[in-house]
């Protein structure tokens, strides 16, 4: 029983492979041709973005990070800022980094702990 389920699965895949290549709408697009516009189009110079994390260990304990994002474009350039909301013992932790269009110079970050008070310039 498993083999014909195996077998049924492979020629599944074979066939959604070269369906989805000759999906197209009336336009002529495919469905990759599609996806890859969406990529490439104008998202804006500023963004703002939360959201959370779960962090799980090797013992599949879980924490849970709320956090928020900035980020703007100058030019080719970008630089953003995210800060933990929460929980309490780790709110106000931000990470702040440049990323440089410019290849032969390396992004740059930083990472502020409030604990500490202090800001901690991370190798790129």
């Amino acid at each position: 029983m498993k083999k014909n389920y195996c077998s049924l699965l492979f020629l599944l895949m074979i066939v959604t492979q070269y369906t989805q290549a000759a999906v197209q709408d009336s336009d002529g697009l495919t469905a990759k041709g599609v996806m890859l516009a969406v990529d490439n189009r104008y998202q804006g110079d500023t963004q703002k973005q939360s959201g959370t994390m779960i962090l799980l260990d090797k013992k599949k304990r879980k924490r849970v990070r709320r956090f928020v994002g900035f980020s703007k474009q100058y030019g080719d350039d970008e630089k953003s800022l995210s800060y933990i909301l929460s929980p309490a013992e780790v709110r106000g932790t931000a990470f702040l980094s440049y990323e440089w269009k410019d290849r032969q110079r390396d992004d740059e970050s930083w990472l502020y702990l409030p604990q500490l008070k202090k800001v901690k310039r991370l190798a790129s």
